[in-house]
């Protein structure tokens, strides 16, 4: 989501919903929303038949859970089925952005 949202020309690290953090893509995680269904129904049904072992995850010091390199690995290639859908969510972001700011600058100067 945030090399589309850069793509389309937007500044991935300023939130609208999400607030604001160094070093966070917090438009990305607004913009994500938008996909966040599709998402979820890919993954309930790939979790229905995909088969884990203990050595798919590791516990951190503080008790988080993380993914292993093969399993984050096989995640992560998923990210071809997503990248249309990026790329049409941030162009509508950025039109609708540029849109609105048209629309107020021409209100001004009524």
């Amino acid at each position: 989501m945030t090399i589309a949202l850069i793509g389309a020309g937007l500044d991935a690290g300023i939130g609208i919903f999400h607030a604001d953090q160094v070093r966070r893509a917090s438009v990305a995680y607004d913009a994500g929303e938008a996909l966040r269904p599709y998402v979820d129904a890919w993954l309930v049904t790939w979790l229905a038949s995909a088969r884990f072992s203990k050595r798919d995850f590791y516990e951190e010091g503080d008790g988080a859970i993380r993914l292993t390199r093969p399993l984050a690995s096989h995640l992560a290639m998923t990210a071809a089925i997503w990248r249309p859908a990026a790329k049409t969510v941030a162009g509508w972001l950025a039109r609708a952005l540029v849109g609105g700011l048209v629309r107020r600058a021409a209100c001004r100067h009524r």
